[in-house]
C-alpha cells in the first residue's frame, strides 16, 4: 500500500462541471506545497475494468470528497461499491470524509447520509443557494478543511487526527455559515449518552470489511429495536443471524452497532457484547461460557453471584433476570462453539448457563439479544419473540460488489451473471472471487468455464474443487484437509496433540 496522501473525489460524471469548479481549489493546495495528491476519474460511473485502479486509489486516500446529487445516489457503482469502502476507511482509519450536496435530492433516504451534516449546512445545496461564482464559498471551505487536516497530519501524532466514526471533519472553521458541516455532527435525537460503565463491546471482533447488500438486514435491525423502544407487546426479544463463516454476520452487527453508537444506542440502558470464538475448551472438548457469564453478571451488577458456587442453571437464570429487566442490547457473537455439531441434536446449546440465559430471555425481556451463529437454535424454535434470519443469500448486485473487492475484472453484466450462477450464497461468491484472482494473472473471468465443468452438486462444491486443483499436491492442501476435520477453529495444541485428544473436537 502506498502513502496515504490522496484526496479522492467521488462523483457522477453528470456532475463533472461541479467537479471542475472544485478542482482549482484543490490544485491550489498542491501548488502551495501541501503533501497531497488529487485523484479523480472522469469515467468513474462506467466502473467495469477501472475498479482495481479505483480501489487502489481509495486504499491510499487520506481525504474523500463526495459530490452528492440524484445522479450520484442513483449510481450503483458509487453507492454499492465506493461508498461502503470509504465509510469503512473512515471508521477504521480516521479518513476524512466530506460530503458536499450539489443539487437537491432525496439524500435522507440513504442511511449512511441521514445522520451526517453536509456542506453547505441547513439543507442548502450548491446549485440553488450558491449559484455561479458563489460556489467558490463552498469549495473554498472544502479546501480549508483539507488543508487543516493535512496540517494536523503533518505535525501532530497520528492518534490526534483520527476522527470518531460520527465526525466528518475538524472544528476551527471560519464563520461562513458552513462550520457545523465539518465539525462533530449535532445529536440527531434526544437520546441521552450512556456513561462508559454501561457500555462494553470491547470483546466483540474487529471487522474491517465493507458491508455489501445488507440494507434489508440493517432495516430489520432498526425495526426490531424500534419495537423494543416502544415497548410493543411480543416484540422480538432474541434475533439470530444464521449463516456459514465468511458471509459477514459479524460485519453486519458491527456496522449496526456503529450506527447505534452514533445515536447513543437509541435509548438502551446497557450494551454488552461478547464473542465466543476466544473461549477455552474443557477437558471433554466442549466450549465454555463460564468467562462470559462471570463477566456479564459483574457488568449487570451482581459480582457476588459471579463468584459464587451456584449452579450454571442458577447463574444463567439470574443473568436472564438482570438483563431482561432493562432495555438491554446484548450481543452474542459466534455462538456455534457452544452448540452441538451432532446430527441428532445439531445446534442445541450445550452450556447450561447459556441455555438458561437464552430460555429466560425468550420468556421475558425488555431488551434485545442479538446472536450470530453458524447453526440454527432448535431449543428456541417456535417461541414467540424469537426470530432467525438466514444471511446466506445475497443479491446479484451485492455479489458483483464482492467480486470486485477481490479485484475480479469484468463488466457489471458479466459479474452479476457470475453472481447468479454461483450464488445466491455469499460464501460461494467470495471464494469464487479469490479463486479467479489467484488463477488468472489478469484477474479476468475466463477460468470460470473450466470451473463449471468440475464435479459438485452446488456451486460452492465446484469452487472448492477448483481450489483443490489449484493447490495440487502441496502442504497447503494437506493442512486445509486436516483443518476440515474440526468443527471450530483449531489452535496449535489441537494440531500438535495426540489423535485421541483431538478427536473430541472433530465433526461427527
Amino acid at each position: 500500500m502506498g502513502t496515504r496522501d490522496k484526496v479522492f473525489i467521488s462523483y457522477s460524471h453528470k456532475d463533472e462541471a461541479w467537479k471542475d469548479k472544485l478542482l482549482p481549489h484543490l490544485r491550489a493546495l498542491e501548488q502551495a506545497g501541501v503533501a497531497m495528491h488529487v485523484w479523480q476519474d472522469r469515467q468513474i460511473d462506467a466502473g467495469a475494468k477501472w475498479f482495481p485502479e479505483i480501489q487502489t486509489a481509495m486504499a491510499d486516500t487520506a481525504v474523500a470528497v463526495l459530490l452528492i446529487s440524484a445522479d450520484y445516489l442513483a449510481s450503483g457503482f458509487c453507492i454499492k461499491e465506493e461508498v461502503p469502502y470509504l465509510l469503512d476507511r473512515q471508521t477504521q482509519d480516521g479518513m476524512l470524509l466530506i460530503p458536499v450536496l450539489l443539487r437537491k435530492c432525496a439524500w435522507k433516504a440513504h442511511r449512511w447520509l441521514a445522520d451526517r451534516q453536509m456542506l453547505p449546512r441547513d439543507g442548502k445545496c450548491v446549485a440553488i443557494d450558491f449559484p455561479g461564482d458563489q460556489a467558490d464559498i463552498v469549495f473554498s471551505e472544502v479546501a480549508e478543511r483539507i488543508f487543516d487536516y493535512f496540517e494536523k497530519l503533518a505535525f501532530a501524532p497520528a492518534a490526534t487526527v483520527v476522527a470518531p466514526s460520527g465526525m466528518i471533519g475538524f472544528t476551527n472553521a471560519k464563520s461562513t455559515g458552513l462550520e457545523a458541516a465539518t465539525a462533530e455532527p449535532e445529536p440527531a435525537t434526544e437520546w441521552t449518552a450512556l456513561s462508559p460503565g454501561f457500555v462494553d463491546i470491547t470483546r466483540l471482533p474487529e471487522t474491517g470489511a465493507a458491508l455489501f447488500g445488507r440494507d434489508k438486514e440493517l432495516k430489520l435491525l432498526d425495526a426490531v429495536w424500534t419495537s423494543v423502544e416502544k415497548h410493543e407487546k411480543d416484540h422480538t426479544r432474541i434475533l439470530a443471524f444464521v449463516a456459514h463463516g465468511g458471509v459477514g454476520k459479524s460485519t453486519l452487527v458491527t456496522q449496526w452497532l456503529r450506527e447505534m453508537g452514533r445515536h447513543n444506542y437509541r435509548g438502551a440502558t446497557r450494551v454488552f457484547g461478547w464473542s465466543f470464538y476466544s473461549q477455552g475448551v474443557r477437558e471433554e472438548g466442549m466450549a465454555s461460557a463460564d468467562a462470559f457469564v462471570a463477566a456479564a453478571l459483574e457488568f449487570f451488577g451482581d459480582a457476588e453471584m459471579a463468584k459464587s458456587a451456584a449452579s450454571p442453571w442458577d447463574k444463567g437464570e439470574r443473568l436472564a433476570r438482570l438483563v431482561g429487566t432493562e432495555r438491554t442490547l446484548l450481543v452474542l457473537d459466534g455462538l456455534e462453539p457452544l452448540q452441538s455439531g451432532h446430527v441428532f441434536d445439531r445446534g442445541k446449546v450445550r452450556d447450561h448457563a447459556l441455555e438458561s440465559l437464552l430460555r429466560g430471555l425468550a420468556r421475558q425481556s425488555n431488551g434485545l439479544c442479538l446472536i450470530t451463529t453458524r447453526e440454527p437454535l432448535p431449543d428456541l424454535a417456535g417461541i414467540v419473540g424469537v426470530a432467525e434470519q438466514d444471511l446466506e443469500q445475497i443479491t446479484p448486485e451485492a455479489g458483483r460488489a464482492l467480486l470486485r473487492t477481490a479485484h475480479v475484472v469484468g463488466t457489471d453484466a458479466e459479474l452479476e451473471a457470475l453472481a447468479k450462477r454461483f450464488g445466491p450464497h455469499a460464501l460461494a461468491i467470495s471464494l469464487l472471487g479469490v479463486y479467479l484472482h489467484e488463477k488468472d494473472p489478469s484477474h479476468g473471468i475466463g477460468p470460470v468455464r473450466a470451473l463449471e465443468q468440475l464435479p459438485g452438486k452446488e456451486p460452492i462444491d465446484r469452487v472448492l474443487a477448483g481450489f483443490e486443483q489449484l493447490l495440487a499436491v502441496s502442504a497447503e492442501l494437506e493442512v486445509l484437509q486436516l483443518l476440515g476435520l474440526f468443527d471450530r477453529p483449531a489452535d496449535a495444541s489441537c494440531m500438535g496433540g495426540s489423535a485421541s485428544q483431538a478427536s473430541d473436537t472433530w465433526t461427527h
